[in-house]
């Protein structure tokens, strides 16, 4: 009687944590493809007015959130499986940002993103 009530409580919560699992990725995963659709639409309505500045904007800080999650995943996990790829991204970033600087609104960020490229030119 024991066995059974733990084997039928053991599958209760197995189900119950995959349902509850399953639901949290699905809000992840719509609440990712909405930041990035929004994203996209913006700057397509900025391409299609010819607001050329917004879109530069748009991209540009859509770029220094890639390259704070980027290095981050490169600090965490020092031998991801396509940990080149991301430095060598990294360091092509550095390149265009030294060429094309861009000062985020968000001081702090464009401190950090400055930092993370500055970081990665010296480790060539």
């Amino acid at each position: 009687m024991v066995v059974a009530a733990l084997t039928i409580s053991a599958f209760a919560g197995f189900r119950f944590a995959f349902h509850r699992y399953g639901r949290s990725l699905t809000d992840t995963i719509a609440s990712y493809e909405f930041l990035n659709a929004s994203e996209r639409f913006s700057t397509l309505r900025a391409l299609r007015v010819g607001d050329t500045n917004a879109v530069f904007d748009d991209l540009e800080g859509q770029i220094d959130t890639s390259v704070i999650a980027l290095r981050a995943i490169l600090d965490d996990y020092p031998t991801v499986e396509n940990g080149r790829n991301y430095t060598n991204l990294l360091r092509r970033i550095a390149d265009y940002r030294a060429t094309f600087p861009n000062h985020d609104n968000i001081t702090n960020m464009d401190a950090t993103v400055t930092e993370i490229l500055t970081q990665i030119k010296r480790e060539r």
